[in-house]
């Protein structure tokens, strides 16, 4: 085999490697994002029904465990992406800079940012999606908290 070869089949293997697991990653996120509509919506409907109150205190912490979950996840699996990148950055190193796609992401992307404000900025991934967890886990905690008061006001209301 020469070296043509061997570079094309590990080209072939890094690419669908990244390509396997960039498409796992935000497959993952699309039903991190079902589950969280699908709790939000019980919620919802339980901070308005005072009476299923513990159910929300289970629902508020189901929020925050799903959240931390599905960040291990995502970090497993951009890890898993950044390793093919590595590879295929190292195969365009072998031909002329004109071609480079991947070793010239992050200066681009960088570049790109130097004078843009929090509207125009462009995100990574790992950034928005650390976000969405953080936010989404911080909701939880708050739906926990209002659905432990709201219990304690209801169990507290029934005995006056």
């Amino acid at each position: 085999m020469n070296r043509l070869e061997i570079n094309q089949t590990l080209l072939d293997h890094s690419w669908k490697y990244f390509e396997i697991h960039s498409d796992q990653r935000i497959k993952l996120f699309n039903f991190y994002l079902v589950i969280m509509a699908a709790s939000g919506s019980a919620l919802a409907y339980i901070i308005q029904h005072k009476n299923h109150s513990a159910l929300g205190v289970f629902l508020g912490l189901f929020l925050v465990f799903v959240s931390f979950i599905f960040w291990k996840l995502d970090q497993r699996t951009s890890f898993l992406v950044k390793q093919a990148e590595n590879i295929l950055k190292n195969l365009e190193k072998e031909y002329s800079t004109k071609y480079f796609l991947f070793s010239n992401e992050d200066v681009n992307f960088s570049s790109q940012n130097t004078n843009a404000n929090i509207f125009t900025k462009k995100y990574s991934y790992r950034i928005l999606f650390n976000a969405t967890f953080l936010f989404t886990g911080l909701l939880g905690v708050i739906f926990t908290i209002l659905s432990i008061v709201q219990f304690f006001d209801v169990y507290l209301c029934s005995f006056k």
